[in-house]
């Protein structure tokens, strides 16, 4: 799993490194390679100034139905974000395979069912609407058009964000980089925003997209910062980041892998998950509680010990259960 990582999908100029991952934040070597007028080094320039501390991947293809067959490969590095460019949410092609249309950000979600990447996308600008009731209309028709087409998929690995910071092409690039270059009990938060093109209030949006405001105190700041999923806790994307952190770290339990099971053994492994949750607690989370340790068969012939516990994460007063075995 690749934490903190950022993926740049789009169509490229050129074919250089076509269908292949490329890591890289050398600016002159994607300015040479992709071109300056690619997508990919616009949305690199922008990475770069919103944040230093994350990994940048980038995947140039000849035609968005390509990513089919990164799904291997989607699974296995497992990125943190995925931002697709100049790709709109609504934008489709008729799929062989499922002999119906889709919309590519379908196929991407179907891609990384089983990851817990997280993707980003925008739409349009703001700047090409004559005024805000333009802009939000068309947006608004363009997600209600297609959000029962994710209704069968991981809901919450999917952020939308309004396009409307002046000045910036990608809202997706920069929202995406503001999260992997955040702390897990921090909210994302910017000095160098630039002003959006409208003002937004949260009575204007769709309770589904994310916009930045300008305010007099504060500068700009990200609002209504959620997903699509339907779960009031994991739509909460500060708080499903902080979800996110358990599939990126756990507790050192390897050590008890193999060993026969014993009331000692069921002792000491609950000894290290405590060590490690009270690392967590005033940070990322304020309390826990330990459910059960349980023992299970499994079909070799050996047996699995499930651990399931509950969290209170931060930036929500709900609990959630995890579950996970060894």
């Amino acid at each position: 799993m690749l934490e903190n990582s950022i993926l740049l999908v789009g169509l490229g100029t050129n074919k250089f490194k076509l269908n292949e991952i490329v890591e890289t934040t050398d600016l002159d070597y994607i300015k040479n390679n992709f071109g300056a007028d690619s997508c990919f080094f616009k949305a690199s320039v922008l990475a770069e100034k919103f944040g230093q501390n994350h990994d940048l991947y980038i995947l140039n293809l000849d035609t968005w139905e390509d990513i089919k067959y990164q799904e291997e490969i989607l699974l296995d590095l497992n990125f943190d974000y995925i931002v697709p460019l100049d790709l709109y949410i609504d934008d489709s092609y008729y799929d062989r395979y499922y002999q119906k249309k889709l919309t590519y950000s379908q196929l991407i979600l179907l891609l990384l069912h089983k990851t817990v990447t997280t993707m980003v996308l925008t739409g349009p600008h703001a700047k090409d609407y004559e005024n805000l009731d333009a802009f939000l209309g068309s947006e608004a028709e363009r997600l209600n058009n297609v959000e029962y087409r994710f209704d069968n998929l991981r809901k919450n690995g999917m952020i939308y964000v309004a396009n409307i910071l002046a000045n910036y092409t990608y809202a997706n690039v920069i929202l995406a980089t503001m999260l992997a270059n955040t702390d897990y009990g921090e909210y994302p938060s910017s000095s160098i925003l630039e002003s959006p093109v409208f003002d937004i209030d949260y009575s204007d949006v769709s309770n589904r997209m994310v916009y930045f405001k300008s305010n007099y105190l504060t500068e700009t700041t990200v609002e209504n910062l959620v997903n699509f999923d339907k779960n009031y806790i994991t739509r909460l994307v500060p708080v499903y980041k902080i979800i996110k952190y358990f599939y990126f770290h756990r507790a050192d339990l390897d050590k008890f892998i193999g060993l026969a099971y014993t009331e000692y053994k069921k002792l000491k492994i609950q000894e290290e998950l405590f060590k490690f949750l009270d690392s967590l607690v005033g940070w990322i989370i304020y309390k826990y509680e330990l459910i059960s340790i349980t023992v299970v068969s499994n079909e070799y012939g050996s047996v699995d010990i499930l651990l399931k516990y509950n969290i209170w994460p931060k930036f929500t007063t709900e609990k959630y259960t995890i579950e996970t075995s060894l």
